[in-house]
């Protein structure tokens, strides 16, 4: 998810990874989806295996 970073304009990434190869692998994944080649529950995959997980106080804070 991006949120916008007001002090540059610009939109900041919210994502945590679990390392910079995870981030270059996951962020070449996105590009895939987003023009189709690969579909939502394979993206997911990915999601779980290069994003660090919510901290629990995060998640049980957020609506459902």
């Amino acid at each position: 998810m991006k949120a916008w970073d007001s002090t540059l304009n610009t939109m900041k990434d919210d994502k945590h990874y679990k390392s910079d190869a995870f981030a270059a692998i996951h962020e070449s994944a996105d590009a895939l989806h987003k023009i189709g080649a690969i579909n939502k529950k394979t993206m997911r995959g990915f999601d779980e295996a290069c994003l660090t997980p919510m901290p629990t106080q995060i998640s049980r804070a957020l609506p459902k």
